[in-house]
């Protein structure tokens, strides 16, 4: 599954956000406040990567009434209310006339792109006057470091040789009638040497979701299992895709400066980059503002 299909899959099922600390999603409306009280009241604002609509929610809430646009790459978006969003938009191919937009944001998405040709891009379409805004995933922060751990978590499931293909193999086993104890075995004890060690939401979920099917693969058709064996594989290898994605879009301090400089050649005039932190402290993302 590429990273279109698994954003796709993801914002369809009505989720709003990408990042979360300790289970909940981070919350960003405080960070963007400041930026969009120096706007001009009634500004049109582009939210770029704008996902399940979490920026796109806290510019339309904002006290100086602006028009949001809203673009993804995704094939489809649920809709937000008082927000016109366009799917199948890439950053590095806007449709938009030069200078459409007086404000220019993203959150958690930017960073998913070509960073010259999206760059170009959002400064091309941003007017004179107008402001940009990033949210930027922190290379060494602690979502960065929590996803991959969990992208870990997740391919001791999905590999080739791991309990959920094992399942799947057992469910097409079943269904030429055969007996596999070899795999029963297998399976059961990955089950049990993943119940002592630590799992995310998504994985406690995938192990919750495989243990149910092998306890009641006897109780329906032989295609049960095979069947439900490989809807898990799926979930599971989308969940997996987008945190692999999340993992390499996050940036450093070093690529931070280099997409400031970018900002520059576009004629944009870029304030220093600040290190945006949860409650204890942890770093978790890069804000990177600027000016045309």
């Amino acid at each position: 599954m590429d990273g279109e299909q698994a954003w796709t899959r993801y914002w369809r099922t009505g989720q709003q956000h990408s990042c979360f600390v300790a289970g909940a999603p981070f919350e960003t409306a405080t960070v963007w406040s400041e930026f969009f009280d120096g706007a001009p009241a009634g500004a049109s604002v582009l939210d770029l990567a704008c996902g399940g609509g979490a920026l796109t929610r806290i510019a339309l809430g904002h006290p100086k009434g602006f028009s949001v646009t809203g673009v993804d790459f995704a094939e489809a978006l649920a809709p937000v209310e008082g927000a016109v969003l366009m799917p199948r938009v890439r950053l590095e191919a806007l449709p938009f006339e030069d200078g459409a937009f007086g404000v220019v944001i993203s959150q958690f998405g930017l960073e998913y792109a070509d960073a010259d040709d999206s760059v170009a891009q959002a400064a091309r379409v941003l007017a004179g006057g107008g402001l940009f805004g990033a949210l930027i995933h922190h290379a060494e922060g602690e979502l960065a470091r929590a996803a991959e751990a969990g992208r870990v978590r997740l391919q001791r499931l999905t590999d080739a040789d791991g309990p959920v293909a094992a399942a799947a193999e057992l469910g097409a086993a079943m269904l030429r009638g055969e007996s596999r104890p070899d795999l029963v075995t297998a399976i059961e004890q990955a089950l049990r040497a993943e119940s002592g060690r630590q799992q995310d939401q998504t994985t406690a979920w995938g192990l919750g979701f495989l243990a149910e099917i092998m306890a009641k693969r006897s109780l329906f058709p032989p295609a049960y299992l095979a069947e439900n064996a490989q809807t898990l594989m799926v979930e599971l290898q989308g969940f997996e895709t987008r945190i692999g994605q999340m993992v390499r879009a996050a940036r450093s301090e070093n690529d931070i400066l280099k997409l400031c400089d970018r900002l520059e050649t576009h004629g944009l005039s870029a304030h220093p980059p600040t290190v945006v932190r949860d409650q204890g402290g942890a770093a978790i993302a890069w804000f990177i503002r600027a000016s045309r």
